[in-house]
């Protein structure tokens, strides 16, 4: 059974200075020094009277086991957790940090949560990256890593989906959940309308078994080719169908990755559907991504609740709320919903 949480009361006062002030928490904090009874209780009372922050107790069995919470700053939330150590070692923290994020991501205020760890501190990083957070370019204090929450869970499912359908599929567009080979390939047409692409470097997201670069090669379209895939099954496969392409594992997500490269363009084609509990939250991370990577433009398509019929467990994206979202990048945008009753494209411009 899964540790529980509750919000902070004030009978809880004395329990947290006294977990405070242990050496075990003390060892591991970021000041690394005790606090006086005085600071505790300023502190406590601010954060009891704010309706701003989120904190809790994490119960087992009924029992404290351990404290989280979660301290906005602007349109983020800075994680703070831990696990006294008779309980260490249990996953109460793994689990708790995602209840606790999860929490947080269904109240719709923030786009982001970004934990600060010490370096040497390796059993927080190891337990953060578990929880779903990734390595993430937000500046950090001095000695720290700044972790960042990124919705890993619907990944995970994400890719256990391919996975599955990679087994019992093959090498065939069924294994990418293509309703057909036509599709797929009209979907890859419309994409490479963005602008001229011979000679570009571009970075396709979702790659899969680099269908898309089959379609470039089959078009004599030269490009400096990079997929990118959350499916280990497909990058490899496609490194052997592909070898003078270069495949990347890893989540769009991932600031940590390309942190250094700059791509003309980049696509993505198919990636949004399945992930009806992100929804637009996980849309918008991965379109601002996409963004930051490309001199010349993103191009990336979605379902379209125009779309007279919807298939359940798919997520189907709102084209104004989507252009809407796309004008806080740039105002140079073009929107296609001529090709697929189902489906549409956005091309957005590095422009003046």
């Amino acid at each position: 059974m899964n540790p529980m949480l509750r919000p902070v009361q004030p009978s809880d006062r004395e329990t947290l200075f006294k977990w405070r002030n242990s050496s075990y928490i003390v060892e591991r904090s970021s000041s690394q020094k005790e606090v006086t009874i005085e600071e505790h209780n300023a502190w406590f009372g601010f954060l009891i009277a704010s309706a701003d922050i989120f904190a809790f107790m994490i119960e087992k069995d009924g029992e404290p086991v351990g404290h989280l919470r979660f301290d906005p700053r602007g349109n983020q939330y800075i994680i703070t957790i831990y696990i006294m150590p008779c309980w260490s070692g249990n996953r109460y923290g793994i689990q708790a940090i995602r209840q606790g994020c999860e929490f947080i991501q269904a109240k719709g205020s923030t786009q982001s949560i970004i934990a600060f760890v010490r370096h040497d501190n390796s059993i927080a990083v190891k337990t953060f990256l578990k929880a779903g957070f990734f390595r993430s370019s937000h500046s950090a204090p001095a000695d720290h890593l700044a972790l960042e929450y990124t919705c890993i869970e619907e990944e995970k499912d994400a890719v256990n989906q391919y996975q599955n359908l990679f087994k019992e599929y093959g090498l065939s567009h069924k294994a990418l959940n293509w309703g057909s080979a036509h599709g797929q390939q009209l979907r890859f047409k419309v994409l490479a309308e963005i602008g001229a692409l011979d000679g570009k470097r571009i970075l396709d997201v979702g790659c899969g078994l680099g269908d898309f670069a089959g379609w470039l090669n089959r078009h004599n379209i030269s490009v400096a080719y990079t997929g990118l895939d959350l499916t280990k099954d497909f990058i490899e496969q496609a490194r052997v169908i592909y070898p003078s392409c270069e495949f990347v594992h890893g989540s769009i997500i991932d600031s940590t990755l390309f942190k250094d490269c700059v791509f003309d363009y980049v696509f993505a084609s198919g990636i949004f559907y399945n992930y009806p509990l992100g929804r637009t939250d996980w849309m918008l991370k991965a379109i601002k991504r996409m963004w930051s990577l490309c001199k010349d433009g993103i191009s990336f398509n979605s379902l379209s609740t125009w779309a007279d019929s919807h298939d359940s467990g798919e997520f189907y994206a709102d084209p104004v709320e989507t252009i809407s979202i796309c004008k806080e990048l740039t105002h140079s945008i073009v929107f296609r919903h001529d090709y697929h009753p189902r489906d549409f494209t956005v091309y957005l411009y590095r422009r003046d």
